[in-house]
């Protein structure tokens, strides 16, 4: 007897779809967007760059990151977390120089709490802390005065990290909320020209957050 897989596919799908929407129909799943600026003071390597001449390192970064996040039981939330966080440093002189652009992806999953009721204050905090793995990536264009330009270089490394954070909302609407997320993220350091590389640091992100679904 021939077993027509895409017709139990589609049964497969339909059922789980039966299951899954009154689940969905009782959660609360948000979305939102925000973008922002990061500080992250590189510690170990900023010193060696000041020693050196015309040195330089962008004290405010920028950032941007989007999420989900789903409301498991009364005040008890998970999230699941990404985006991306920029920092420039550079420093020229003597018989070279050289420009570095940072780039940190992270995907991180979270848990918080939030303090208050959405249908009775429109201000809610939310306190949580998540766990992260980061996707690193450094551009780094190098020259040197004798000789023309050395050929560039690209890094990529991966390390795990972990960030408190803390969450502001203001209901604007039924299911819109104007969003500020604080987060402070420990890594372990990398290496860059046999220097430590620390991109542990503050985000402060602000933006939006829509309700998906409703708890009925």
């Amino acid at each position: 007897m021939k077993i027509n897989l895409s017709n139990i596919s589609k049964i497969i799908f339909i059922l789980c779809v039966l299951t899954i929407s009154p689940l969905l129909a009782q959660s609360k799943i948000y979305l939102y967007g925000a973008g922002g600026v990061n500080y992250l003071p590189m510690k170990s390597f900023s010193h060696f760059l000041n020693g050196l001449t015309n040195s330089k390192i962008d004290e405010i970064g920028f950032n941007g990151e989007i999420g989900l996040r789903y409301n498991i039981i009364n005040n008890h939330n998970i999230g699941l977390f990404t985006g991306i966080n920029n920092k420039n440093a550079s420093f020229s002189g003597g018989f070279g120089g050289a420009n570095w652009n940072i780039r940190i992806f992270p995907i991180a999953i979270g848990y918080d709490f939030t303090f208050g009721n959405e249908k009775e204050n429109k201000f809610l905090t939310k306190v949580g802390l998540n766990l992260s793995y980061n996707f690193i990536q450094i551009d780094e264009k190098s020259y040197s005065d004798i000789g023309g330009h050395n050929p560039n270089d690209f890094y990529k490394m991966n390390k795990f990290g972990v960030a408190p954070y803390a969450i502001l909302t203001f209901k604007l609407y039924e299911n819109l909320s104007l969003l500020g997320k604080f987060e402070y993220k420990f890594m372990d350091d990398i290496e860059l020209w046999s220097q430590e590389l620390n991109l542990s640091g503050i985000t402060l992100n602000v933006g939006l957050q829509i309700k998906l679904f409703n708890a009925s």
